[in-house]
């Protein structure tokens, strides 16, 4: 049996690609033949310009999605900072008043209320340096979350648009 199916596969007839014959008179028309472009050629180009097209739109969209998430995380990073500095500084003005209200209430004298005004000063700055410590620590998270971007760009961008004068 087994060789009868190889004998049938041998007697298989393969179809045979017919290639017109091409010789001095017909090689100028073959040539320019083969290179017209015809309706299906048109339609598969239109098609991949249309694919390609929609990519770079897709590509373009994704983008602004990723940029738009990062700068609105990146401003809320900002915005816990900025009120973490707010308290510590509502803090320390409380802080200085009731000091103040302790010196010329007789309760404390200028040097020790001088003592009293630099503690203020130590709590608060330290205060905005762990503030700062978790904004950078935040950022740095944040930049992770887009290893396939340019979170650099952005970051760029956003400390152009809040630079202070």
């Amino acid at each position: 049996m087994a060789k009868n199916k190889t004998v049938a596969e041998a007697t298989k007839k393969t179809p045979e690609v017919t290639n017109p014959v091409v010789n001095e008179e017909s090689i100028e028309e073959t040539i320019k033949s083969e290179n017209k472009m015809d309706e299906k050629v048109l339609n598969d180009a239109l098609d991949t310009i249309q694919k390609e097209k929609d990519e770079r739109k897709a590509t373009i969209l994704k983008q602004c999605i990723c940029k738009a998430d990062y700068i609105n995380k990146r401003e809320l990073i900002s915005l816990k900072r900025r009120r973490a500095e707010a308290n510590a500084t509502k803090e320390a003005l409380t802080a200085s008043k009731e000091a103040l209200d302790k010196l010329t209430g007789g309760n404390i004298t200028s040097a020790e209320y001088d003592k009293m005004l630099a503690e203020i000063d130590k709590k608060k700055e330290k205060a905005f340096s762990e503030a700062a410590n978790k904004s950078e620590e935040l950022v740095r998270e944040l930049k992770d979350n887009y290893p396939s971007y340019y979170s650099y760009e952005w970051e760029y961008s956003y400390r152009r648009s809040t630079a202070r004068y």
